[in-house]
């Protein structure tokens, strides 16, 4: 059984920054804890993976981005494209695990995220949404457990399993 750390990355920051990834350790330090043999699957790792070698070219064409007003994917680079796909690819991998873990901190959304969790509830997948945003309708509609600190994780996990 696989589970999926989906959490904000990019969030509502400009350009490529994000914000700390720190929580995607804690989360699968958890999960290690509570579920053996289980394997974590990390979209920000899988997708530094799957980019590596041309993670540069990608950063240069994404800065870019910032300057135009309009665009059609149709006139989007090759590194767009592949980073795009990227993106595909991963949000699927959420739908094909068995429990999708989301991590939405404070009040700021992710869309990244928002896909993650819809492509995996629209596959019937578990999921546990961490986030004080209990009254999101997104939210609210698509998880199975909704809990405001990563620290009651493990219960969840627990009674889950």
């Amino acid at each position: 059984m696989r589970f999926f750390v989906a959490g904000t990355m990019q969030g509502s920051q400009r350009g490529s920054k994000t914000i700390s990834q720190g929580y995607r350790q804690q989360i699968e330090e958890i999960i290690n804890a509570t579920c053996t043999d289980w394997e974590v699957v990390c979209p920000q790792k899988e997708m530094f993976s799957m980019l590596s070698e041309k993670r540069r070219n990608i950063e240069e064409s994404h800065q870019k981005l910032s300057t135009l007003k309009n665009m059609s994917s149709e006139d989007y680079d090759g590194n767009i494209k592949l980073l795009t796909s990227t993106f595909h690819h991963l949000v699927n991998v959420a739908a094909n695990c068995d429990v999708c873990v989301a991590y939405l901190p404070g009040h700021e959304a992710s869309m990244g995220t928002a896909m993650e969790i819809y492509s995996a509830y629209l596959n019937n997948r578990y999921i546990i949404v961490i986030t004080e945003m209990n009254q999101n309708l997104a939210i609210l509609s698509c998880a199975n457990q909704i809990i405001s600190r990563t620290d009651g994780l493990g219960e969840v996990l627990s009674r889950f399993l």
